[in-house]
């Protein structure tokens, strides 16, 4: 039976429209699944789905209950990207592979949250969910108003100095890239004034392993990888990314749509053999 690679999500998606690139300069079929269109979908004819959704309707969740338990490669399937949504559990997971995890705090407990940064002194603060945050340092003014944690579970975490590195998982392919920047998080550094710099960089091999084995514990065919090295050399985890905007470092990290569409191509390959 003849099968086709799908790509679900918003044509406008910068990682779904560089895979679809991709296929296309390989002539491998595909088929766009514009979430805000809602035309019959064959399940039968998909081989291998690649998953970019930012909106939930009926028919969402019948397609996300169909990725979970489909004989096909799914990237990623939503039972797998759950794990971005409870990130002290993650963090948990995290820790069991070897990386080291900051201290954590996540509570609706004014004077906890005081205590905590009393503590370590350097604090950042982040969302406890998978909704993107931009991670900050606690300030004297941030003190002033931190009763408004009873209100919001909030994540505080130790601060760690140190060189931020991103890998991607992809399959057994491992890309990585190192991040230099000033600011808190290097994501919203042009908007603070500071540069960002970028290198194409080479993983020790452990920590390479590591990372591969992390993805795939997590369920992960596709993994964005947050670590930290810190100046005695150890290598602090942050979070794992389930739906990650690699196109964001593709000009350093070469080939990551590329890896994408060739496993979304083999899975498709297969299933149709």
């Amino acid at each position: 039976m003849r099968r086709e690679i799908a790509l679900w999500g918003l044509p406008s998606d910068g990682p779904l429209e560089a895979v679809r690139l991709e296929l296309s300069q390989r002539r491998i079929p595909y088929r766009m699944l514009d979430q805000r269109d809602t035309q019959p979908i064959d399940l039968d004819a998909i081989g291998a789905l690649f998953v970019r959704v930012y909106e939930s309707s009926p028919v969402d969740r019948f397609l996300f209950a169909w990725a979970d338990v489909a004989k096909r490669l799914v990237l990623n399937r939503p039972s797998a990207m759950s794990s971005n949504w409870a990130k002290p559990l993650q963090s948990e997971l995290i820790r069991s592979h070897g990386f080291a995890v900051p201290a954590t705090l996540v509570t609706t407990t004014p004077a906890d949250a005081r205590e905590f940064v009393a503590r370590y002194q350097q604090v950042v603060c982040k969302s406890v969910s998978g909704s993107r945050s931009i991670v900050s340092r606690v300030t004297a003014a941030d003190l002033e108003s931190i009763a408004d944690v009873a209100t919001c579970p909030t994540q505080f975490q130790e601060y760690i100095a140190g060189v931020d590195w991103r890998v991607h998982v992809v399959g057994d392919a491992v890309h990585a890239c190192e991040v230099r920047c000033n600011a808190d998080d290097y994501r919203a550094a042009h908007a603070a004034g500071e540069r960002v710099e970028f290198a194409s960089v080479t993983l020790p091999r452990a920590i390479e392993s590591r990372c591969r084995t992390l993805a795939r514990e997590l369920g992960l065919s596709l993994a964005g990888i947050d670590l930290r090295r810190t100046e005695s050399d150890a290598w602090y985890c942050f979070e794992v990314n389930t739906a990650p905007g690699f196109t964001y470092y593709e000009p350093v990290a070469q080939r990551i749509a590329a890896d994408v569409a060739q496993l979304l191509a083999d899975a498709c390959m297969e299933a149709a053999a």
